[in-house]
């Protein structure tokens, strides 16, 4: 069973700076299997050797998470989470800036080859950084989306899965944990990619109860599918998947029945939320655990989703599971 890098992400522990040379290997081998040129392979090692040498430089060490980026064009995001001392993300951009001693042009390097790069540290918390790159430049931004999706220490294949596709007038979002963790998770959760990717145009409901019948030779899953539209969302969950609404630092939990798709599901129904411009969705795997406030954290909400990704990934994460979440902003116009 082949890895999926759009769909998985691979985390990378960086405690060491011997442990650089294997990022910047890894991060080179995904561009390449994703399509990029010579040069352009060489411009993600660079992205990623630095990150990667910041995080043992300035930050005891951390993680870093590359992901590839489907679309018109293919692309790969790289994100670097820590806990360390955090630092001023407007003066660490400058050449010529450094807490160690060195050159001091690593972020500012960053900055130059990526085609996007955030950042968001906080005194004593730790910070977050995301740099993206695409294969021919820039690469399509029609929505701002993200997901960070990691199978538990040790295993290959991940028994969580996410799909978010263009409807035309809003996404479609599925969140899947297979039973478990492993292969056998895996498989389950690669059954409800190609159903959900083989029904185009039904609404959350109907495909849910699609996706029932479609795991039943698997040993099941927790499915949520949400149908964001221009002013609402209409959310239809079964199983412990998390989905949480953000207007602002206001949160409203979206509701999931019991059950376990494939298997038992006595109850499939829907529930629609009104949205409003710029309001945050998040759906996420129970490897995360659900008990954030996004006012702990200042000004995170205004920052892109693949940032909200990392912080909550970085802060809620469960050791004992794989681990999934996704973040889409409604578009304002």
């Amino acid at each position: 069973m082949e890895v999926n890098p759009f769909r998985q992400s691979i985390l990378l522990r960086i405690r060491a700076q011997t442990e650089v040379g294997n990022a910047r290997r890894q991060a080179t081998a995904l561009s390449t299997r994703l399509g990029f040129s010579e040069t352009e392979a060489g411009k993600v090692a660079i992205v990623a050797t630095e990150l990667a040498t910041n995080l043992v430089k300035h930050a005891g060490g951390g993680e870093l998470i590359l992901r590839g980026l489907d679309g018109p064009t293919a692309g790969i995001e790289l994100m670097s989470l820590d806990k360390g001392p955090g630092f001023d993300a407007q003066i660490a951009l400058q050449d010529g800036y450094s807490t160690v001693g060195s050159a001091g042009t690593g972020m500012g390097a960053i900055e130059r080859l990526s085609e996007s790069f955030y950042t968001y540290s906080l005194p004593a918390r730790g910070s977050v950084q995301v740099a993206t790159l695409w294969r021919t430049g820039k690469g399509p931004t029609p929505h701002d989306c993200a997901a960070v999706c990691v199978p538990i220490k040790g295993e290959t294949h991940c028994g969580d899965a996410w799909m978010i596709r263009d409807t035309g007038d809003g996404l479609q979002i599925m969140v899947c944990d297979g039973l478990g963790h492993g292969i056998f998770a895996a498989e389950a959760s690669n059954r409800a990619l190609a159903t959900f990717a083989a029904r185009e145009g039904i609404p959350a409901n109907q495909l849910l109860r699609q996706l029932h019948s479609a795991l039943q030779s698997t040993r099941g899953a927790a499915i949520s599918v949400a149908d964001l539209g221009p002013q609402s969302v209409v959310y239809c969950g079964v199983g412990n998947i998390g989905g949480h609404i953000y207007t602002g630092t206001r949160s409203r939990g979206m509701v999931s029945h019991n059950g376990i798709v494939g298997h038992q599901a006595p109850r499939i129904s829907d529930f629609t939320y009104p949205l409003v411009a710029n309001d945050l969705v998040v759906m996420h795997s129970d490897g995360l655990a659900p008990h954030w406030k996004i006012e702990d954290y200042p000004g995170l909400i205004y920052r892109p989703c693949s940032v909200i990704a990392g912080v909550f990934f970085r802060d809620f994460r469960r050791a004992r599971d794989d681990a999934t979440i996704v973040v889409v902003r409604r578009s304002a116009t």
